[in-house]
């Protein structure tokens, strides 16, 4: 979704209606990159793992995913323009044309940026992920501020930092890992098989994500889907509380299944409830600083955005809890 970082600033800056386009841009986004990636990137570490297997060219299973992931995106290019074509979807013609592109420059810059990780690259995978951010949020905000006051100055960065860091990802993986150019047929077929068991899950995930703006823009319009972005990003707030949690007590589960008491399971338990618990106090500490937040923070057109956010925490709690 749109930073948090971003929504002070996109919020004195552009209108509701432009907010909107680009929570639409990113709904869009998503539910294609289900499609076009499938899972190209798992199935590419996955098989990192097998590479010095005899029988295995880990160079070749590259270039074959990477195969796959061209060929989907020639196959979403049809049904994509026709829902445009009949109005199934209404953005900007730039827009439209610039989705599918971006959609497929992200998922060949992750084939790199992933493999670093698992490749023990910590500084690389952490630089790379970095600078991405900046360049990405340093250059809507310049672009928002100056040239494009709306929508274009966020998303066109977006595709301008998506561009850079494939052609660096690409330009690395081919360097340190090589790619050989020849079809496998069983190759690809296997990435096929790995991703397409994951697409209802994936399907389900984006749907949460992603069907409360299509829908919000169907009924009630670009400004409304607007005023919920900035609310869904306030509400999102909670996620830092979260994945701190998940940080500190991922080690301490572990801990406790690998060596099962009666004593450890109870304070397993607890611990949940104790998560539980300080999960909620976190969602009712949000709504009660929303009100002075957006007063504070958020431009005055969007100022009814507080009106989404209790059902948005309680929904992030919810999900939280899931997790």
């Amino acid at each position: 979704g749109i930073p948090m970082l971003l929504i002070p600033i996109l919020t004195h800056a552009i209108s509701p209606e432009d907010y909107g386009l680009i929570g639409i841009f990113i709904a869009i986004y998503q539910i294609l990159n289900i499609f076009i990636g499938l899972g190209g990137v798992g199935a590419v570490v996955r098989a990192y793992m097998d590479r010095n297997d005899n029988t295995f060219c880990f160079k070749e299973y590259l270039f074959n995913a990477i195969l796959v992931n061209i060929f989907l995106f020639l196959l979403a290019l049809t049904p994509f323009y026709i829902f445009y074509t009949f109005n199934i979807v209404s953005l900007p013609n730039s827009i439209m044309f610039l989705l599918p592109f971006i959609v497929i420059v992200s998922g060949f810059k992750k084939y790199k940026h992933k493999l670093w990780n698992i490749q023990g690259s910590a500084q690389k995978f952490t630089v790379f992920e970095v600078a991405f951010i900046i360049l990405s949020f340093g250059l809507s905000v310049i672009l928002v501020l100056t040239i494009f006051p709306d929508w274009r100055g966020r998303i066109y960065s977006i595709a301008f930092a998506e561009v850079v860091f494939c052609t660096i990802s690409l330009f690395y993986l081919f360097k340190e890992d090589g790619v050989v150019y020849k079809f496998n047929k069983g190759y690809c077929i296997d990435v096929l098989k790995f991703g397409i068991p994951l697409l209802p899950h994936s399907m389900a995930l984006t749907l949460i994500a992603s069907s409360d703006k299509l829908l919000l823009g169907s009924l009630l319009g670009m400004h409304e889907v607007g005023i919920f972005t900035v609310a869904f990003g306030i509400s999102s707030i909670l996620m830092v509380t979260t994945m701190a949690i998940d940080q500190t007590i991922q080690p301490i589960m572990y801990n406790f299944l690998k060596n099962q008491t009666k004593v450890g399971k109870r304070m397993y338990v607890a611990g949940f409830y104790l998560y539980f618990l300080v999960l909620i106090l976190s969602g009712l500490m949000l709504y009660l600083l929303t009100p002075l937040a957006v007063d504070m923070f958020i431009g005055s057109e969007f100022q009814s955005a507080s009106d989404y956010v209790g059902v948005l925490i309680i929904g992030q709690v919810g999900y939280s809890m899931y997790r």
